[in-house]
């Protein structure tokens, strides 16, 4: 991946400073989403969103809504996000694995929470940007590999939590394989017309244990790795 040349428009080479307004704001509307977990706001708010947004979108980076992305992906809303990450119960004992790297800003703030994170994402441009953004913000607790969390995810080790930032009915079996004994996973499951978001307690047996946590937006998964993108 380190042959590839991103514009510099892709990814800003400085950490733009935070507007102390409406970073206040948006944690004021984790809080009214019911995000009440310290250590996830204190992640929202160590991590500049507008950072990790694409450039013409960046002064809409504090709102509560969702952005696009370059590949045809999007940037969630961070109150969706924030439901879905103090849902995983968090700790600095954890190593997490992030399905759908995007921007690289959720793996950014899970970086705040956990131990490790390992972050998937097909597209080979937003990988190779999400690296850049990540290593600009001196995380260096995140992994980013391209690859299809579908069938395939790097390395042997198993995860004690896993965010998956796509809509399925359940997690895919490569996943569920690599799930450490009493697992949290979260993820979307598709109903008309948005999406649930579903923790998952994985039980002895091979069991779930679900609850339902909010609604969001976000699409299917794409099967493969893409080639040229």
């Amino acid at each position: 991946m380190s042959d590839a040349r991103p514009t510099d428009s892709d990814a800003p080479r400085s950490i733009p400073a935070p507007r102390a307004a409406e970073t206040l704001h948006l944690l004021m509307r984790l809080r009214a989403r019911g995000v009440n977990d310290k250590n996830v706001l204190r992640a929202f708010e160590a991590v500049p969103r507008e950072f990790f947004a694409a450039p013409a979108h960046r002064d809409l980076a504090q709102r509560d809504v969702a952005l696009p992305l370059g590949c045809g992906q999007s940037l969630g809303a961070p109150s969706d996000l924030a439901l879905a990450l103090a849902a995983l119960d968090l700790t600095k004992e954890h190593h997490v694995l992030d399905v759908g790297t995007g921007s690289g800003y959720a793996a950014a703030i899970i970086s705040h929470l956990a131990a490790k994170v390992i972050s998937i994402e097909r597209f080979r441009t937003l990988a190779i940007e999400a690296r850049r953004r990540l290593d600009a913000c001196g995380i260096d607790n995140v992994e980013v590999a391209q690859g299809d969390a579908l069938t395939h995810l790097p390395g042997n080790g198993q995860f004690a939590r896993v965010f998956i930032d796509f809509a399925v009915a359940e997690p895919p079996p490569a996943i569920v394989q690599r799930l450490a004994e009493g697992a949290i996973c979260v993820f979307a499951r598709p109903a008309d017309p948005m999406c649930h978001i579903v923790r998952a307690d994985a039980l002895a047996g091979g069991d779930w244990r679900e609850e339902l946590i909010g609604l969001t937006r976000v699409g299917p998964p794409i099967a493969g790795i893409s080639r040229h993108l």
